[in-house]
């Protein structure tokens, strides 16, 4: 019987939990693609720059005929040309190769460069090519080493520097792996706490409260308790709840209530006061939540658990002793949920329970929910409830809202 309120609570729980799971599961498959992104990108930045130095070359423009500026009065001749090229391999290991392209390798590539655009290919004269030199370099970030050293040789009539267009696509590469790595970080962080809140949420052991001694009852034909006291008038500790056992509130829609409770939240109904009330539980207690018809929503009382009926009488006793108008109904038994019981105000005004002895609902085929009606929806024994605890005195200020705390 263990193994199967085990294996009963273990399926409710997955199925309340579905949709948290499930949002947790596919955050952080998310999470983890940015991941992988983040990593593909920083590696895909580092292979891109490393192959685009690869191929990162300068070219130096030689004077073309018919250009006649300061520079360049006539086209570069073969001892200016021959000069250039000195300087240019004098820079070496800057310099890693030196290539001269003359006026037909250079229309060749024009022609292979534009093969798209024929109508600009047959309107280019090979001759308005100018002659260069192309040069690679180990550190393409010092185009201004190449520039200085050949820049104003006679001959030369420009230098494609592109030292800063170099250095904002290199600034905007290291931005990109930059900003990949923070995304990992980032992924990892979100990754870590929704896991470690999944982990706490889905583990969270349930309160083991410390077991109550077993009380020795004497009884006609049964003597369980010879030769010393009963326990209960023996001690002197204060009286102090093991738990907020159940809640009880007011609603202006009670089945809409119960509905919320039952099919939103899966609480099971225990029992019944039909049109009034409903006795609701999400553990093994006969209810924690008690939904009632009501003409405004509000807190009827909260209720604490004690270890038994003498503790009910103690923990009220002390509470009177030190405030008598706290007292509001008790001492007395309910029928619903079979715990004994007494009512007192706390605080704030509102009514609290001390209760022990509630009804325990372990197996849910074992139950068969009641419908209670009269005198046996409130109680089985004890003094008659009071009319302020059927209708609170602060009911009227509440429903025109100008009830405020005290």
């Amino acid at each position: 019987m263990r193994l199967r309120f085990v294996f009963s609570e273990l399926v409710i729980g997955l199925r309340r939990n579905l949709l948290m799971m499930f949002a947790v599961v596919i955050i952080t498959a998310f999470s983890m693609l940015f991941l992988g992104i983040g990593l593909l990108s920083r590696s895909q930045v580092n292979i891109t720059k490393a192959a685009y130095f690869q191929r990162l070359q300068v070219s130096v423009f030689l004077c073309p005929a018919g250009r006649n500026h300061s520079n360049c009065p006539t086209a570069a001749n073969a001892a200016q040309i021959d000069a250039i090229d000195k300087t240019l391999n004098s820079l070496r290991p800057l310099v890693t190769s030196v290539q001269f392209i003359d006026q037909q390798q250079a229309w060749q590539i024009f022609q292979q460069e534009f093969k798209d655009a024929q109508d600009l290919v047959k309107s280019t004269d090979p001759s308005v090519l100018p002659e260069s030199f192309v040069v690679k370099l180990s550190d393409p970030s010092k185009f201004n080493v190449v520039n200085s050293a050949v820049g104003s040789m006679p001959g030369v009539d420009l230098v494609q520097d592109s030292d800063q267009v170099v250095k904002k696509l290199l600034s905007m590469m290291d931005s990109l792996r930059n900003g990949a790595l923070a995304l990992c970080l980032v992924a990892i962080l979100v990754s870590a706490i929704l896991i470690g809140v999944a982990v706490q949420v889905a583990v969270a052991p349930r309160l083991q409260q410390e077991p109550t001694p077993p009380p020795g009852y004497n009884a006609p034909g049964v003597t369980a308790r010879t030769g010393e006291r009963a326990p209960g008038i023996l001690r002197e500790r204060p009286v102090r709840p093991r738990k907020l056992g159940h809640v009880v509130f007011g609603s202006t829609d009670q089945q809409a209530s119960q509905d919320f409770f039952r099919k939103g939240l899966g609480f099971k109904v225990s029992d019944t006061v039909p049109g009034l009330a409903a006795f609701m539980r999400c553990s093994t207690d006969h209810h924690n939540v008690l939904i009632q018809q009501a003409p405004v929503a509000y807190l009827h009382h909260t209720s604490w658990q004690v270890d038994d009926v003498d503790e009910v009488g103690r923990g009220a006793s002390a509470m009177l002793a030190a405030d008598p108008g706290r007292h509001v109904w008790g001492l007395g038994r309910h029928h619903v949920g079979s715990n004994f019981f007494w009512y007192l105000r706390d605080p704030a005004g509102n009514f609290s329970e001390y209760y022990s002895d509630l009804d325990c609902i372990v197996d849910d085929a074992l139950w068969k929910p009641g419908v209670w009606e009269g005198a046996r929806g409130l109680y089985s024994w004890g003094p008659p409830p009071p009319p302020s605890f059927l209708a609170p005195e602060d009911l009227a200020a509440l429903m025109t809202g100008a009830h405020a705390p005290r």
